[in-house]
């Protein structure tokens, strides 16, 4: 441990620093335009890309058009989000065919979010068909021969090819956690019409950005089968978290002046909502949001440098692929067009 970052700006003095600290760093470009500053604990955690990348990259794009799940307008937006390069960040270590599959699961993800959940004015009953078929795919493997979309059939396609590539257990928990998206996709329509709490809303966040699957997907992804004791370990739990918690909170951050501008409006993500229940300015809101991300991230960064030396098989390895996860989240808004000023 030990690696420091130049500190140009203080977030408040914290228990969790332990030597490292964080400054500001991106902005303007980088956060879509506006006054936004996000704070640079990126130097923190190591960066690396597959060098299949672009091949998983064209692969996925193949698969979307293949299953005709997105139409022009909202397809074109889904592609510039390079979901390939984007997982071959995330997990840069993985064989090609669990890339793959990891990139045609967020691009599905993805895709339905895009099309179905941020629909304007879309609402719960409206959704639930969706996901009730959704749930039935989850159950039986098979996607029910009425559904009027192709979402379900690739929703089985995935699944079938997830239990190839995983271990029994892995294969349960990546369904546990797609459960709970389909929670948090219903959930998310109700929060249009009331304003949630912060607490609230950091409990779903990970659900509705699809960060705690893509969290679960980093031990597969690794190369490993860590053993009942060892997923239990509460360090290992907390650093699991921490990944899906970052994931949430660096994209409300980076897609925030996106979103301001295609709505007209603030997007009511984690700024919105702690300007609110703080009775705060909306850019001290925004440094207050960007000093979460940091303390998550300088915890995490703890817990890498213990659990790097555990005595558990795959533990250290595990911490390893965790660190590079959290690495490229920043160049994923590097190569990703899917917030760029339009």
């Amino acid at each position: 441990m030990g690696k420091r970052v130049r500190s140009t700006r203080s977030f408040g003095a914290s228990p969790l620093w332990r030597g490292a600290s964080v400054r500001s760093g991106d902005r303007g470009e980088a956060a879509g335009g506006g006054p936004w500053e996000v704070p640079d604990f990126w130097g923190l955690f190591p960066s690396r890309i597959s060098p299949l990348a672009g091949e998983v990259e064209s692969g996925t794009r193949g698969w979307l058009d293949g299953w005709r799940l997105v139409e022009e307008g909202p397809g074109e937006r889904l592609k510039a989000s390079k979901v390939g390069r984007l997982v071959a960040l995330a997990y840069p270590d993985a064989q090609a065919d669990l890339l793959r599959w990891s990139a045609d699961l967020f691009a599905w993800l993805t895709a339905f979010d895009d099309v179905h959940v941020e629909a304007p004015r879309v609402t719960t009953a409206e959704l639930a068909p969706h996901i009730a078929s959704f749930v039935g795919v989850l159950e039986t493997g098979t996607a029910p021969g009425t559904a009027p979309t192709h979402f379900p059939a690739a929703l089985a396609e995935l699944l079938a090819r997830a239990r190839e590539l995983l271990t029994p257990l892995q294969d349960e928990r990546v369904r546990a956690r797609l459960d709970k998206v389909f929670v948090a996709m219903l959930w998310e329509t109700t929060t249009r019409e009331r304003t949630v709490s912060t607490a609230e809303y950091e409990t779903m966040r990970p659900h509705t950005f699809f960060s705690a699957v893509g969290a679960t997907l980093v031990e597969p992804c690794a190369g490993l089968d860590l053993s009942p004791a060892a997923r239990a370990d509460p360090e290992v739990r907390r650093l699991t978290q921490a990944l899906a918690t970052l994931w949430g909170r660096t994209n409300d951050l980076y897609s925030f002046a996106y979103e301001q501008r295609a709505l007209g409006s603030v997007p009511r993500t984690l700024p919105w909502l702690i300007a609110r229940e703080r009775g705060l300015p909306l850019d001290a809101a925004f440094a207050e949001a960007g000093r979460w991300c940091a303390e998550e991230a300088v915890l995490a960064h703890r817990l890498i440098g213990q659990l790097s030396s555990s005595p558990r098989e795959g533990v250290s390895e595990y911490a390893r692929a965790i660190a590079h996860a959290i690495g490229g989240t920043r160049r994923l808004y590097e190569v990703s067009d899917r917030w760029r000023k339009e």
